[in-house]
């Protein structure tokens, strides 16, 4: 999730495209999920994820990633820290998926699923707000795959009031763990 300076917010697909951004730049920070970098750029951690492999109710049970040879992988465009992480986790049994359908959004992942089009990969908060228990198969990642903290970046000696505005507040409700 990107803010800009005239303060809408939109999706980032990459760190970098913060870090490139030049003094014009309309992005000012993102919410950015490990592992990125190494870039030119604050931090402050603002969360942590456990990650979930959904898959169709159709689908025999999944004892790890070689069971899904031949299978369609469902997630979002190249770059993205989670679509690294499920491609991460397929290559350690030298799984490549069949294809790939790239999405925009959590809700299209999960509908695609849902319909018996693929796997996917999505925070655990996700699936609980879409209410997914009874819909996909749901197994959580190993965790050393599947427990991602997610950041919140910016250039370095940037400031506005907005951006200080929004790490102040960040910095308020964190837990005494993520400060």
């Amino acid at each position: 999730m990107l803010l800009h300076r005239t303060g809408h917010s939109s999706i980032a697909q990459h760190p970098r495209e913060i870090e490139v951004g030049n003094a014009q730049s309309e992005i000012e920070a993102a919410f950015v999920s490990e592992p990125f970098g190494p870039y030119e750029l604050e931090t402050l951690p603002v969360f942590t994820e456990q990650l979930a492999l959904i898959a169709p109710q159709s689908l025999p049970a999944i004892q790890g990633p070689g069971a899904l040879r031949g299978r369609t992988m469902i997630a979002f465009e190249t770059g993205c820290s989670y679509r690294r992480i499920f491609e991460s986790w397929f290559s350690t049994a030298s799984v490549v998926p069949e294809r790939v359908m790239e999405l925009a959004s959590y809700h299209a992942i999960f509908a695609y699923v849902v319909a018996g089009s693929g796997i996917g990969i999505m925070p655990r908060a996700v699936l609980t707000a879409l209410r997914a228990e009874g819909q996909v198969q749901i197994w959580n990642l190993p965790t050393v795959t599947g427990i991602v903290r997610t950041h919140l970046v910016w250039r370095k000696a940037q400031a506005s009031r907005p951006l200080d505005a929004l790490r102040q507040m960040l910095i308020a409700v964190l837990p005494s763990g993520e400060k």
